[in-house]
């Protein structure tokens, strides 16, 4: 897809994949930060919330997937058949506690779950996104829509593997599937669902503001779309430059198995 319309050439065979960072965090967690760049990364207390910023875009991110033309016309082709969080470790295994990918993702789940109707009033021509069911694969038990979608958080990070795994499977043929994880692992997991490690950046960066559309394409492999979201003041019109690829280390080996790192 690009800024207009999907593809006309995705492959049913497998899903479309939409790979988000997870929202704004506070730069600092009380007061002024210390001008010392290095100092105010040492002494940084994370909390593993999302900032007011970041909740701001949680939200914003409900008109931008249910309203927004490229997306309703996406979701028509494939339907949004799940939503993923990364899941919340707990003291018990390290870091990995970041509350942040399933707050993200939060209030997408909850407009998703309540079938309610969305009218895209900037967009009156668009009659087909005024109904959410229209969006929404039909549950396993049939339903046409009408069964619950709900924010999934059962993967934690070092886990990334068994969603590799079933994103890789046959569930979610033709349909579409909307993940949220830490920017560590973004441009990993892409390579690993198949997008060519030339064309993915090697690192994320310092954005929050961009939404990769995996398109399966033809000989198993995936397209790599960016599309900026310019939902909030400051957010950047323009893409994470790919340079000279993907370099890191595959997460279908123990080498490069996700940590727990908090994001």
């Amino acid at each position: 897809m690009d800024s207009s319309s999907p593809s006309s050439s995705l492959d049913r065979t497998r899903p479309v994949v939409i790979l988000l960072r997870h929202a704004e965090k506070l730069d600092w967690h009380h007061g002024l930060a210390p001008e010392n760049e290095k100092r105010a990364k040492a002494s940084y207390v994370d909390n593993h919330q999302l900032s007011a910023k970041g909740v701001e875009r949680a939200y914003a991110l409900v008109p931008y997937f249910l309203q927004r033309p490229e997306f309703v016309r996406l979701f028509q082709m494939a339907p949004i058949a799940a939503v993923i969080a990364q899941g919340v470790g707990g003291i018990d295994v390290g870091r990995g506690r970041s509350e942040r990918p399933r707050q993200t993702l939060w209030p997408l789940a909850a407009a998703l779950a309540s079938r309610a109707p969305v009218k895209p009033t900037l967009y009156p021509d668009q009659q087909a996104g005024s109904d959410v069911r229209s969006l929404v694969a039909p549950s396993p038990g049939g339903g046409g829509g009408d069964g619950p979608l709900r924010l999934e958080d059962g993967y934690l990070k070092r886990n990334v593997r068994a969603l590799i795994e079933r994103l890789r499977g046959p569930e979610f043929a033709g349909k579409s599937v909307i993940v949220a994880w830490s920017h560590q692992t973004l441009p990993a997991l892409a390579v690993a669902l198949g997008v060519p490690a030339s064309e993915v950046p090697n690192k994320w960066g310092k954005r929050f503001d961009v939404t990769w559309v995996l398109e399966p394409v033809a000989g198993g492999k995936f397209k790599l779309v960016q599309m900026p979201q310019l939902l909030l003041f400051g957010d950047e019109n323009s893409i994470i430059e790919v340079g000279k690829g993907y370099k890191g280390p595959s997460l279908l080996d123990d080498s490069g198995a996700g940590d727990d790192s908090d994001d």
